[in-house]
């Protein structure tokens, strides 16, 4: 089985919140530190096919990932649009967290439209969008 399959199956995976966000999550930035580049293309253009649970884990992820690839941030972007809160939530916070680190990565103006119709559920996310919105300004 290829990495990436491993590392979806992983991701899709019926773990609770706390253990996904305590454990979980960091195996699944070990199984993605391997994966080369051209699995992350793949991944960046298929990952409306897959569950919203996998989306969100896939945004979360892909926040850590080196190096960066500009379709990981064009994905985060896209994946603001998404139906689903915690889709946006997760890319929400990759986003922030890869702004904060290279702000150079992204084209302010098209990451602040992208953000305009943006609302975030959690406490976490709303203030990783507002810090977001204010650094873009």
């Amino acid at each position: 089985m290829e990495d990436k399959e491993i590392f979806l199956q992983f991701l899709a995976h019926d773990y609770s919140a706390g253990y996904w966000s305590d454990v979980a999550i960091l195996e699944a930035g070990k199984l993605a530190k391997p994966l080369p580049a051209a699995d992350w293309i793949i991944l960046c253009d298929a990952w409306r096919s897959y569950e919203p649970l996998v989306q969100a884990r896939i945004a979360e992820v892909a926040g850590d990932v080196t190096p960066w690839r500009d379709e990981i941030g064009a994905m985060l972007i896209s994946m603001l649009a998404s139906d689903d809160p915690d889709v946006v939530e997760a890319s929400v916070d990759s986003l922030h967290q890869q702004y904060q680190a290279v702000p150079q990565r992204f084209n302010r103006e098209h990451l602040a439209e992208s953000l305009k119709s943006v609302s975030a559920r959690s406490g976490v996310a709303g203030i990783a969008l507002g810090e977001l919105r204010k650094k873009l300004k």
